[in-house]
């Protein structure tokens, strides 16, 4: 999968506002980064995106429970068995209490827990070395953007043992752009222009859905027999 880093994004942004990437002040840079982290959120909220979905093998406690791990806390569905090689694997009931997923089950000891990745936003501090981190934390590191996997400490972002650098679908790029660009209009004033770049965002997104839809065959959203109580 073609995929887009915190730069050349930000360096997309920029030129969308006729500015250059190597000229961004701090401000600016800010009120980009706030744009485009907004304009993700609501493009992962979208749609339960097929690339962005994955799946892992989970064992149950003796009461068919396990414990929620926040990277993969985003639960669509919960099968039998593994979906990547059954045709037909069989859906089971599930319930979230706080961090605790009972399922719905007395059959199985291990289940397979299909879950959507944590959105993408490019924020966090600077990357300090005698810092230590833990998995979850994200932080910024020549001019790029990294979630830590891996308890760390004194290892740099480019360590791919504790690092994962944040990137984001290459075929969002301009949704993103015109989505944030048409903030900036909105902001200036300039209603007009605002709405018809909008448009031309909403274009583009229909524009991906369709193109995924053709390869994956069928793309409906996926029924979540479920609730959560905090």
């Amino acid at each position: 999968m073609r995929v887009c880093s915190y730069k050349q994004m930000l360096t997309e942004l920029a030129a969308g506002i006729g500015l250059k990437y190597s000229l961004l002040n701090e401000t600016d840079e800010e009120t980009l980064r706030s744009g485009m982290n907004s304009v993700i959120q609501y493009i992962w909220d979208y749609y339960p995106w097929p690339r962005l979905i994955d799946c892992y093998e989970e064992t149950l406690d003796a009461d068919y429970t396990f414990e929620l791990v926040d990277e993969r806390e985003d639960i669509i569905r919960i099968v039998d068995e593994d979906p990547r090689i059954s045709a037909s694997p069989t859906q089971l009931g599930f319930t979230v209490f706080g961090d605790t997923v009972t399922v719905q089950t007395s059959d199985y000891t291990t289940v397979w827990v299909i879950y959507r990745k944590p959105c993408v936003q490019f924020i966090g501090s600077d990357y300090a070395a005698g810092t230590s981190y833990v998995a979850g934390d994200i932080v910024a590191y020549v001019d790029e953007y990294y979630r830590c996997i891996l308890a760390s400490i004194g290892n740099a972002p480019t360590n791919v043992t504790y690092w994962q650098q944040l990137q984001i679908p290459f075929d969002w790029q301009q949704v993103i752009v015109r989505y944030t660009n048409a903030k900036f209009l909105a902001v200036d004033g300039q209603y007009d222009k605002s709405s018809a770049e909008e448009a031309k965002a909403v274009s583009l997104l229909d524009q991906v859905l369709d193109k995924v839809a053709c390869q994956q065959k069928q793309f409906t959203q996926p029924s979540i027999i479920t609730y959560q109580s905090n």
